[in-house]
């Protein structure tokens, strides 16, 4: 298992980088709201919060301040992590590495273009990187969503695929799919 360091400083090659948003590449304002049956809110949860947040049945979860491109342009502070992604963004670029960058957010598509637009400002423009949003998708759990684009990478590359994410259901998911690498990221 490599460690951080290794990560910030190794050749980068034949393989694909499949990074979560929130929590792990950057924070951000944006909050779950729990809401009563009256719609009151109730809390205001953090994405860690919400990881391990047990719904109880007279309440709602509002995820509109992830769909909010204000909230997201306005709070996005990259997390220690987001290093990463630029030294790969910096390998494909100097042509030293053919890997392959991903995004998968639980985050609805009308962020999608601010969140290209951040990595852009952040100096991480390279090919056209994909952005998987799921958070429109309400047929499974996030984790299972993620799992599912995450067999769809693994599906595209030959080589090594590793997911980063702070929750630890997606990265056991991601565990089951042969080929991914997942790196839980605190």
């Amino acid at each position: 298992m490599k460690t951080f360091k290794q990560y910030l400083t190794e050749s980068f090659s034949d393989s694909a980088y499949v990074f979560d948003m929130d929590d792990t590449l950057v924070t951000t304002g944006a909050k779950i709201l729990v809401r009563d049956q009256q719609g009151n809110i109730q809390q205001r949860l953090t994405p860690a919060q919400y990881n391990t947040y047990i719904k109880k049945p007279n309440e709602t979860l509002d995820v509109s301040e992830f769909r909010s491109e204000d909230i997201f342009q306005n709070t996005a502070k990259p997390t220690k992590y987001f290093k990463i992604i630029q030294n790969v963004s910096n390998a494909i670029k100097r042509g030293t590495s053919d890997s392959h960058i991903y995004i998968l957010t639980a985050r609805g598509e009308a962020v999608k273009n601010v969140i290209y637009k951040y990595l852009k400002d952040k100096g991480v423009e390279v090919r056209p990187i994909e952005i998987h949003t799921i958070g429109d998708n309400n047929s499974k759990s996030i984790a299972e969503l993620k799992k599912d684009v995450l067999q769809s990478i693994r599906n595209k590359h030959i080589g090594e695929v590793t997911f980063f994410d702070d929750d630890v259901k997606n990265i056991q998911l991601a565990n089951q799919i042969q080929g991914i690498n997942a790196r839980l990221v605190k």
